[in-house]
């Protein structure tokens, strides 16, 4: 019989929360005990391995994703040349996921609008570099893969 893949609380955290509850601990303790075998769940594998952390570089990824070529970007204002190359690849997959996905604030757009949207705002908004790969990726088809989120790309 295969093994259950849902990852399961560290036994020791489920000791010091079942000792909690049985002391009659404030709900505060109990709360705290219960968040940090949650944050500890969280950062280990399926097989009980810890996750490598991000590193510098990814970091940099995530932190830059809103920068932008013209400068208007946040959080520092990075122009184009200085915003790492992950951060606008990150940056130009996101809006692209946010304008294909209908939100409650606004209606999705057809994956070759947003595409052409991109486009649009290439060497503004998006890096034009970045603009590019993803016109490659989604040409490879791969954009096939959120048919059911995204619609018919209308082409």
């Amino acid at each position: 019989m295969p093994s259950d893949p849902s990852p399961t609380l560290p036994l020791d955290a489920l000791r010091q929360v079942a000792t909690a509850v049985a002391a009659n601990e404030e709900p505060s303790e109990v709360f705290e005990l219960v968040a940090r075998a949650t944050r500890e769940l969280l950062d280990v594998d399926s097989a009980g391995r810890r996750r490598p952390p991000l590193d510098p570089e990814q970091v940099s990824w995530v932190r830059g994703h809103h920068e932008r070529p013209d400068g208007r970007g946040y959080p520092d204002g990075l122009t184009a040349g200085s915003i790492p190359d992950g951060a606008a690849i990150l940056g130009v997959a996101d809006a692209y996921d946010a304008m294909t996905v209908a939100r409650p604030y606004s209606a999705r757009l057809l994956a070759d609008d947003a595409l052409e949207e991109c486009r649009r705002l290439s060497g503004v908004q998006f890096d034009a570099d970045a603009v590019t790969a993803l016109e490659a990726v989604l040409a490879l088809g791969s954009g096939d893969r959120y048919a059911s989120r995204c619609g018919s790309s209308g082409s």
